[in-house]
């Protein structure tokens, strides 16, 4: 069994996030915040018209 120290599984979370974060949330052309029915109807019209498009929110 390998032997991993806090510091290098808390770096590869970082690393997934962040590499998630950059090729997701700064290539889009909205962001949304929040999915209440405003939210959802924001982003389902902006995705529509061919916009690259991601919503936040801290349930989902």
């Amino acid at each position: 069994m390998t032997n991993l120290s806090e510091i290098h599984v808390t770096k590869t979370i970082m690393n997934e996030f962040l590499d998630d974060f950059n090729e997701n949330i700064l290539d889009t052309d909205i962001v949304i915040v929040g999915s209440g029915p405003c939210g959802v109807t924001a982003a389902k019209y902006a995705a529509e018209l061919g916009h690259k498009t991601v919503m936040i929110d801290r349930n989902i």
